[in-house]
């Protein structure tokens, strides 16, 4: 498939990455966790430049004045706006992620 979105990644959706880089360096030493770091970004940037449109509107579009939209990779889910011709990724939550963020609200 040939790309069509130019896909970027706000500073928050790396920040997102990289606390669960850190776990997996932790867990599985840097090698492997850069490889998962390396691989996690390379899916999410082939999946929305080619097909955006195909993944479903997320729940937190509510919050927001614009169309959010999500991606389902592995354990996380990708937040992302569509700005013909970007695709921004806003967040990215796994599971385990952002339990700071749940309890202060």
């Amino acid at each position: 498939m040939e790309s069509k979105y130019s896909v970027k990644l706000s500073d928050n959706a790396f920040d997102d990455l990289g606390v669960s880089l850190e776990w997996g360096i932790e867990n599985w030493g840097a090698d492997r966790a850069g490889k998962w770091f390396d691989e996690m970004v390379q899916y999410i940037k082939l999946r929305l430049s080619t097909i955006p449109l195909a993944y479903s509107i997320a729940p937190e579009s509510l919050e927001f004045d614009q169309e959010v939209r999500h991606l389902i990779a592995g354990r996380y889910r990708v937040l992302f706006l569509i700005k013909d011709p970007d695709v921004l990724v806003i967040r990215i939550v796994g599971a385990f992620m952002n339990q700071s963020d749940k309890s202060q609200k």
